[in-house]
């Protein structure tokens, strides 16, 4: 039998990253910012998709040249009244389950972006299982890193403008989250409103650790 180790006291984390594509049509080119197009020029080529590699988020402002709401990528409704559509979607919001007895991760980022009445996340389990396998990699290795982007542009098969993934550990998914909203990096990936979409997925690893993986698209 492997005999765990304690858990470390405080929370480990490597500070969150995003990676920006190019817009798949002009439908798109509103949400192209200036640093988005500074990017392009360290742009690779992954298969028939075009890949950035990934960058720190501690310098990308959430709320800044961002609509206020921003819809999938493969939605096909048109918003007509960004306000109303925002309130009905905050309205429903109001509904999320609490904490209390359990910790889920996805209703902790939804609830801070609900409480800056930014639109939720909604989860997708092939987020889910790609946020689980890294997760479950950097328990066997004791060690914090981030996957490779192209894995995850290769492995999501689904139309995407950006990705973005913040990995931790600590002893529970409170103190993980609560350490993540004191830092940059991973609390702009958390509130930025082009992501529409979030997964994730965590493992104990041998040296007693909670490892958390949270992988972001819009």
């Amino acid at each position: 039998m492997v005999k765990l180790s304690a858990p470390q006291d405080d929370v480990k984390y490597v500070e969150g990253v995003c990676i920006s594509m190019y817009p798949s049509s002009s439908t798109l080119s509103e949400l192209w910012t200036e640093s988005d197009a500074d990017d392009a020029s360290s742009l690779s080529l992954c298969g028939s998709h075009g890949a950035l590699s990934w960058k720190s988020s501690a310098d990308i402002d959430p709320a800044e040249r961002i609509p206020a709401l921003v819809l999938a990528p493969e939605s096909e409704e048109t918003v007509e009244n960004e306000v109303a559509l925002l309130g009905k979607i905050m309205e429903r919001s109001r509904h999320l389950p609490g904490t209390s007895h359990y910790a889920s991760n996805h209703i902790m980022v939804n609830k801070e972006r609900t409480k800056r009445v930014t639109a939720p996340l909604v989860r997708l389990h092939e987020l889910d299982e790609l946020a689980r396998r890294q997760a479950q990699r950097m328990a066997d290795q004791s060690e914090l890193f981030h996957s490779f982007p192209g894995e995850i542009q290769m492995n999501f098969h689904r139309p995407s403008r950006r990705f973005g993934e913040n990995v931790a550990r600590g002893v529970s998914i409170h103190d993980i989250h609560n350490e993540m909203m004191r830092n940059r990096a991973d609390r702009n990936n958390i509130l930025d409103r082009r992501f529409t979409n979030m997964g994730m997925g965590s493992a104990r690893g041998l040296d007693g650790n909670l490892y958390l993986c949270q992988i972001f698209r819009g």
